[in-house]
């Protein structure tokens, strides 16, 4: 929250996120995961005391709390933020906003330690879980991510192990339908480095995406020309 609008050094409050203890799973009546008193979103495997999966597609409410020092000397943000009732969330990498929501990825959070996709929806001040992976060769740690004209997230990839049966370790762009499901959007077969920096270009035609390790940058559109 700066003090003047495009200008982060003019000031300011820095915050972090409280999701509310106390909700329940709309799927199974589960209350949120805590540890020390806290929401825990990392997933088991990571070690937070319960899962997350119950309440993926839940939109949870949320609350804000101000950091008192904001250019520390030590690592202090952190631990500020969970002994004021911040949430935990493992990895945060890629980020994203689309059409007044903030999209944000977990590389390696959830039951599976495989990433988890978040969505903070600031007008009704929730968050939920759009995405979390139980199995690698469906995704395998996404990373950084973009949102196409049409709401459609793609994932990429910077997997740690590869998929059953792919050449070396390959890394994918993995869509994700409206629904929920995931499908394969593309996939490096010529090295094991990973996608990177996607975007669209303006009329939805075309995606923009970097292959890491080798320094390609490629555009990939449909035969037809029309929207991806």
């Amino acid at each position: 929250r700066p003090g003047a609008f495009g200008d982060l050094q003019e000031g300011g409050d820095l915050y972090a996120m409280v999701v509310l203890p106390g909700q329940r799973s709309v799927c199974d009546g589960s209350l949120l995961p805590l540890t020390d008193g806290v929401v825990d979103t990392r997933g088991t495997a990571r070690g937070a005391s319960g899962s997350m999966l119950p309440f993926l597609g839940q939109p949870l409410k949320v609350s804000w709390v101000k950091f008192e020092d904001v250019d520390p000397v030590g690592d202090t943000l952190r631990f500020e933020a969970k002994a004021k009732g911040g949430a935990l969330w493992w990895r945060g990498e890629g980020a994203w906003y689309h059409k007044g929501l903030h999209y944000w990825v977990c590389s390696g959070a959830g039951e599976a330690g495989e990433g988890q996709v978040w969505c903070y929806d600031p007008k009704r001040e929730t968050v939920t879980l759009v995405v979390e992976s139980t199995d690698e060769n469906l995704l395998d740690g996404p990373d950084n991510l973009t949102v196409a004209p049409d709401g459609t997230l793609y994932l990429c990839e910077d997997g740690s192990s590869g998929q059953p049966g792919a050449p070396n370790y390959s890394q994918r762009v993995v869509g994700v339908e409206a629904s929920g499901g995931l499908f394969d959007f593309a996939v490096n077969n010529l090295d094991t480095s990973e996608f990177c920096g996607a975007c669209f270009d303006r009329s939805g035609r075309a995606l923009f995406v970097n292959v890491q390790g080798v320094g390609i940058t490629y555009a990939i559109l449909r035969e037809d020309f029309k929207r991806i």
